[in-house]
């Protein structure tokens, strides 16, 4: 059941401007240390099923919910009580929701050739979360195989060369969604946390916000981190080898846990919206404000100003050519054509090299893995 208020016995909510619960009723502020709440290894959640549309909604003990987030419809029966660990603990939201709503609508405003309907900003497509995360320190070891191309002085053709690195370090405090259905790509992007802040668990904090329990093993959580680590090792690896064309042929991680693994509730607003039948979604780290999410482009608007640029660069840069006699119109017109293709060929060639990275990152903010778990809140 939710927080009483010892005032007036009305539901208390978390406000991260006040870092405090307080009570719409009559005002009151409470720290959630002055709140009794259970205490134990375990905590239970509460699972409803819309009975219109099949949708679940997943609520911890100091949330109430009568309206399905799916349908509308404020037919909800309850389904099942899921038990799970109880958390080390929690990294309080410190971004109100209006403050995110606010990122939000800077980051769609800032994006290039942005949609105009995505620039109204619907609050009722923002969900506050705790995402669980697993916290660990590891020693590492990695060895690897590299190859680049390489001009030695003097000759003509590159050389093919192969590299052998090996290394190890320490990570210290490295956090790991531990949820599976949310891609592990896009939730390092809100990175970096800062525990500074970490406070011991108590559901109090969970007040008015949504969460959710951890469904990483131990096995899940070490090939997570050998693959990021691995990642990790070879980005650095590959900035001090020579030449170019540089490809990784293999490795050989291995690590270590050391200490105890960290099970941490760290704030996370999550924003969804639908363009063109697609769901998208915006992240925003609760804590810092950091917002994560490529925002798709409008391509008409896109071809409107890229045309209104081009073509009178394009008119300048031909008026010459009309003024002059045969010679000189065959002189200017070689320069032009010869700097189209010298200016053209990398700005075409960047252009892709950043389509591919949008269309990636694109991916991961339409992943339909996000949308399903942010569906299953209740907004």
């Amino acid at each position: 059941m939710a927080n009483k208020c010892p005032g007036c016995a009305g539901s208390l909510l978390f406000s991260p401007s006040r870092q405090a619960m307080y009570c719409k009723i009559c005002g009151g502020t409470y720290t959630p240390e002055e709140i009794d709440s259970s205490a134990g290894e375990m905590m239970d959640c509460s699972i409803y099923t819309c009975e219109h549309c099949g949708g679940e909604i997943v609520l911890n003990g100091t949330e109430v919910s009568s309206v399905c987030v799916f349908c509308g419809s404020p037919s909800i029966a309850f389904s099942r009580i899921a038990k799970g660990r109880r958390p080390d603990g929690i990294l309080p939201f410190q971004v109100s929701k209006d403050e995110a709503l606010n990122i939000i609508s800077i980051h769609v405003k800032n994006a290039r050739f942005a949609p105009e309907s995505l620039k109204t900003i619907n609050r009722d497509n923002i969900r506050g979360i705790y995402v669980p995360y697993k916290v660990i320190s590891s020693d590492f070891y990695d060895a690897g195989w590299y190859t680049s191309s390489v001009k030695e002085y003097g000759q003509k053709n590159r050389i093919t060369y192969a590299w052998g690195r090996a290394g190890t370090t320490v990570f210290y405090n490295v956090p790991f969604d531990a949820s599976m259905s949310l891609n592990d790509e896009f939730s390092q992007r809100l990175e970096p946390f800062f525990f500074d802040d970490i406070k011991d668990f108590d559901e109090s904090y969970l007040s008015g916000f949504y969460s959710d329990m951890s469904d990483m093993t131990t096995s899940d959580l070490k090939e997570a981190a050998l693959k990021r680590f691995d990642e990790m090792f070879n980005e650095y690896t590959l900035e001090f080898i020579d030449g170019k064309d540089k490809k990784i042929i293999d490795t050989k991680p291995s690590m270590r846990i050391n200490d105890e693994i960290l099970y941490l509730m760290l704030p996370c607003w999550f924003y969804t919206y639908m363009h063109n039948g697609k769901t998208h979604t915006i992240l925003v780290n609760g804590q810092t404000g950091k917002a994560v999410g490529i925002i798709p482009w409008d391509i008409k608007r896109m071809a409107l100003i890229t045309a209104a640029i081009f073509i009178p660069v394009l008119a300048a840069s031909l008026l010459p050519y009309f003024l002059m006699g045969d010679v000189g119109q065959i002189m200017i017109g070689t320069h032009l054509v010869m700097g189209m293709i010298f200016a053209g060929i990398p700005l075409i060639t960047a252009a892709l090299v950043r389509i591919r990275k949008l269309k990636n990152s694109g991916f991961l903010s339409t992943s339909p893995s996000i949308f399903r778990y942010v569906k299953k809140r209740q907004a």
